[in-house]
Parts: C-alpha cells; sequence; structure tokens
C-alpha cells in the first residue's frame, strides 16, 4: 500500500490535537502511531468525522499498530481506510 502520511503532516497533527482533547492522552503518542501505520487513510474525512467514528480510528490505530512494521494486526480496519 502507498504511505501517504508525508503529504498529511498537518492533518496528522490536528488529528493528533483532537484526539488528545477527547482523550487526555499525549498527543505525541498519537502523531507517531499515525506517522508509522502504513494503512492508506483518508486522513481528511478522518478528522472531520464525529466524535465516535473517529476514536474508533485513532484508538484502533494505537491499539493495534504493529510499531515495528507500521501494520495493523488483530484484523483491525480504519472506518476511513481506502
Amino acid at each position: 500500500m502507498k504511505k501517504n502520511n508525508d503529504a498529511h503532516f498537518g492533518t496528522l497533527g490536528s488529528i493528533a490535537n483532537r484526539a488528545e482533547q477527547l482523550t487526555g492522552h499525549k498527543k505525541i503518542n498519537f502523531l507517531l502511531d499515525l506517522w508509522a501505520v502504513k494503512t492508506n487513510i483518508d486522513w481528511q474525512r478522518l478528522l472531520k468525522a464525529d466524535d465516535f467514528n473517529f476514536l474508533h480510528d485513532v484508538g484502533g490505530i494505537h491499539k493495534h499498530l504493529d510499531r515495528a512494521t507500521g501494520k495493523l494486526k488483530d484484523g483491525f480496519v480504519p472506518r476511513f481506510a481506502l
């Protein structure tokens, strides 16, 4: 899969900020996970999603990400995957 994170770094920062506001966890953890994930995701749609769907994807990425490979484990598929 094509990694599209490079072109969307600003959006990833906004997603990490929102995740921090909603969860109270540090945004750097979310940002590193979002940057590392290899799944092709529609970052703009994720950023605009309602809280429930937003937290599903961001929390799922955080929980299911294999940080060594960037792949998502346990069959998790983000709702905003392309």
